[in-house]
């Protein structure tokens, strides 16, 4: 299992489980995306009626994916896209699931410049604080050209102007953070912010209230580092963890708090192991699994594990979701709660 976002309460978790096939192979797999609190434990998301709709089998198919992409930071909404042909040869649907109730899947049309485009592939990524509105990515069916797009219940998708596509959302849905080919931008009512940062493979993130960007940032000597960015302070990288070399690494930014004072991510050689960190204006970039035993004192709780990926921070920095590998040496998702905020 993987825990890709947690509530601002603590509460709550949406991730995927993993479902192998016969030879418990991964490459015959389905991942499923999943909704986690103390009193159920993970429980799927129920795309059923989907499945029957497209002739799909409900029981013992594996080849559908249905990937949890955003989760509102009241609890209350997973977004994510649904697979059933892992080689993309099938149409991705973009889904909103609002208070554990049925999996509502979008209409495959986008607005673009007052003009009703069809679309193919459809996922949505992220969502304001109570769900209401929902940012996404869609491939024109005409085209194959990629448009992003902000849905409302009343609106339906409108696609964003000048070849914005957006990746995380504001909890008032007025601040998005994204890109403009491979440049990291900021949308806003006002116009598009250019950031002057080339994105890479993680797309990037923004705080609660929409001041503060992390994410990744690809590098001239073919490396890859974490940054943070404000209007005020501009590119702000964030290293790499201890004793290891910036030509060779990775780091990202998964998760930020409301202000930007706390960031979460992974770091570690590029084609090798990672291993989950956390940033403080104070203190830099460290291990997170050194810093709750340190300063938690949860050492014998983590004892066997290995944090390999915090994917989330809630906005008061007392909540971190992600995954790692246990003590039984299975990757599986974690819940970190603390007494009070990281500082």
């Amino acid at each position: 299992s993987r825990a890709h976002g947690v509530s601002d309460d603590g509460r709550a978790v949406a991730g995927h489980s993993q479902i192998r096939g016969d030879s418990n192979d991964i490459d015959n797999s389905s991942q499923r995306a999943s909704r986690w609190t103390d009193e159920t434990g993970w429980v799927e998301l129920d795309i059923s009626p989907y499945l029957t709709n497209h002739g799909w089998s409900v029981v013992g198919e594996l080849h559908h994916t249905v990937g949890p992409d955003g989760f509102s930071g009241d609890g209350s909404t997973i977004v994510g896209a649904i697979n059933p042909d892992r080689d993309f040869n099938e149409l991705v649907h973009a889904f909103i699931q609002a208070d554990q109730g049925p999996v509502h899947v979008l209409e495959h049309t986008v607005n673009l410049n007052g003009v009703d485009l069809p679309l193919r592939h459809m996922d949505a990524l992220s969502a304001s604080y109570d769900g209401s509105v929902v940012l996404g990515r869609g491939r024109i069916l005409a085209t194959r050209e990629e448009v992003g797009f902000r849905w409302t219940p009343d609106d339906g998708a409108i696609g964003f102007p000048m070849s914005f596509v957006g990746s995380s959302i504001s909890d008032d849905g007025l601040t998005i953070a994204g890109s403009v080919g491979s440049e990291i931008a900021v949308w806003t009512e006002e116009g598009i912010v250019h950031t002057e940062i080339q994105g890479r493979f993680w797309r990037p993130e923004i705080s609660a209230d929409g001041s503060v960007i992390v994410g990744q940032e690809g590098l001239t000597n073919g490396g890859e580092e974490a940054f943070l960015w404000s209007k005020e302070t501009g590119r702000i990288g964030l290293g790499w963890l201890p004793d290891t070399r910036p030509d060779e690494n990775s780091s990202s930014a998964t998760g930020v708090n409301r202000d930007g004072s706390v960031v979460v991510g992974h770091s570690g050689p590029i084609d090798s192991d990672r291993d989950a960190f956390i940033w403080t204006e104070v203190g830099g970039m460290g291990y997170l699994q050194e810093a709750l035993a340190e300063r938690y004192g949860l050492d014998q709780a983590l004892e066997g594990w290995r944090l390999t990926t915090a994917n989330d921070l809630s906005s008061n920095a007392q909540f971190i979701a992600g995954w790692g590998t246990n003590p039984d040496g299975l990757e599986e998702g974690f819940l970190i709660r603390l007494d009070a905020p990281f500082e």
